[in-house]
């Protein structure tokens, strides 16, 4: 690729194609130089060269000259362009090794990000990892307690069932003592109520019968028969101690108390 001339400015550094024009800058009662910052005392140090030369230029250019200057004057535009080609290859060194060192960092810098998102990316696996764990010990840890509940449920409904059945057999057992009690006091106040007609059956037989009819109405002896076979409803009553004898045969007996003691 043929070399081309740029301009020597460093926050120019563009192509020269068609011609080459230096752009003086006064300092103090002289010209600088805009690259190399050098005054300009004499008139020729600055000059406009035309970069694309017609032949008739070339012609008379250096037409005139001997060999001697034109001799020179092409070393000194060879020495030119070579230190124009020098130029560029020490500006694109520096743009090179300044790309360098900026990947350099960059390259470090996304070395690190790299490093710090697989760090980050290997502590977020730690964490699923400890989180799967956590999470199928919590699974592992509710299904005993649901079974411990279950277990629990069905005790707590074993003990509910076995204290109705002790509670209904305690009930029972109540019952059947009141009852037991009841029937021990009606067995107890029929006892004595038979021992109590028992001992008014003996004392009665003890004392001396009484006169078996009472006349109440003097009547002759067929009226008296009749008032004690019940074939009459007359007016004679047969009276004994306690005891009435009504026409009939019917006897009514007087109520009797008893007082016990348990």
């Amino acid at each position: 690729m043929e070399h081309c001339l740029r301009c020597n400015t460093l926050k120019c550094r563009k192509e020269l194609n068609e011609q080459a024009l230096l752009l003086n800058r006064q300092h103090e009662q002289y010209p600088t130089c805009p690259a190399c910052h050098m005054n300009l005392c004499n008139p020729d140090d600055a000059v406009v060269t035309i970069l694309n030369p017609t032949e008739d230029y070339k012609t008379s250019v250096l037409s005139g000259l001997n060999p001697d200057t034109i001799m020179e004057c092409a070393g000194r535009a060879l020495s030119f362009w070579t230190y124009q080609a020098t130029q560029e290859i020490v500006y694109q060194e520096y743009c090179a090794k300044n790309l360098t060192k900026k990947y350099g960092t960059l390259n470090a810098q996304m070395d690190k990000i790299i490093h710090d998102a697989n760090s980050e990316l290997s502590n977020m696996r730690d964490k699923m990892t400890n989180m799967q764990a956590e999470q199928d010990a919590l699974r592992k840890k509710n299904k005993e307690l649901i079974q411990q509940l279950r277990d629990k449920t069905r005790k707590y409904h074993q003990t509910q069932e076995l204290y109705d059945k002790m509670k209904r057999r305690n009930l029972l057992d109540h019952v059947q003592d009141a009852a037991s009690d009841a029937v021990e006091q009606t067995i107890q106040e029929s006892a004595c109520t038979n021992r109590y007609i028992d001992t008014d059956i003996n004392t009665k037989k003890r004392m001396p019968p009484p006169p078996l009819f009472s006349e109440r109405r003097p009547n002759n002896a067929h009226n008296m028969a009749m008032n004690v076979d019940g074939s009459s409803g007359g007016g004679i009553v047969l009276e004994r101690d306690g005891e009435r004898t009504w026409p009939g045969g019917f006897r009514r007996q007087e109520p009797l108390q008893c007082q016990y003691s348990t």
